[in-house]
């Protein structure tokens, strides 16, 4: 099992284990412009802005935001991004598609916030892992996406690697890399160790503007 090691005075993830860990090691800039959609409490905002990043946070509830350091703007993601044209260097949104209406119009806003050959990295639950489909076999829904997230506007458009990559394809993007984060054995509360998709629990797909 894979323990989880948090500092002192350190923010708390929104996010499943290890998924920020492996954001951070899909970056290849260590300066820029880099926006946070949805920045969530700030831990990984200000994990980029102590690598020399000029990070830009958004998110619906910036009340919530920690990071001290830097300013959270208010903005609802299934609308429009508020920056202009080729703004940022790079975009990173973590455990976001999935609670937003329009996925294809989140990417469309990404994708015009970006500069030329600037990147983004999204992550959303792998509902084709290994346990989402036995758990889908038996219980008939995937998991992390329950009838109650949908009415409750949580998690509620469940997207595939191949659906998520074909989106981000039919906008221009080009597709650099797709990872995931630990496995994780649900009903066990059991994270491991893993670089295999059928096993992750988050997907990570990284692409690049052309």
């Amino acid at each position: 099992m894979i323990e989880e090691h948090q500092e002192k005075n350190e923010i708390q993830a929104c996010t499943a284990f290890g998924v920020h860990e492996t954001v951070l090691k899909c970056i290849s800039i260590n300066q820029g412009k880099i926006l946070d959609a949805a920045a969530g409490h700030g831990a990984l905002s200000c994990k980029l802005q102590k690598m020399g990043i000029q990070v830009y946070p958004l998110d619906i509830n910036p009340s919530q935001f920690q990071c001290k350091t830097v300013n959270c703007k208010s903005a609802d993601l299934n609308n429009e991004i508020p920056f202009s044209a080729n703004f940022f260097d790079g975009v990173i949104s973590v455990e976001t598609i999935e609670h937003l209406e329009n996925p294809w119009h989140f990417i469309r806003e990404i994708k015009r916030v970006l500069k030329p050959q600037g990147f983004v990295i999204i992550t959303t639950p792998n509902i084709t892992s290994i346990f989402s489909r036995i758990y889908f076999l038996f219980r008939e829904k995937y998991i992390l996406f329950t009838k109650k997230d949908l009415l409750n506007k949580h998690h509620i458009t469940p997207i595939t690697r191949w659906i998520l990559e074909g989106i981000l394809e039919s906008e221009g993007f080009e597709i650099q890399k797709i990872c995931c984060s630990p496995g994780y054995i649900p009903y066990l509360d059991f994270y491991f160790k893993t670089n295999h998709l059928i096993f992750g629990h988050i997907l990570v797909v990284v692409a690049k503007k052309p």
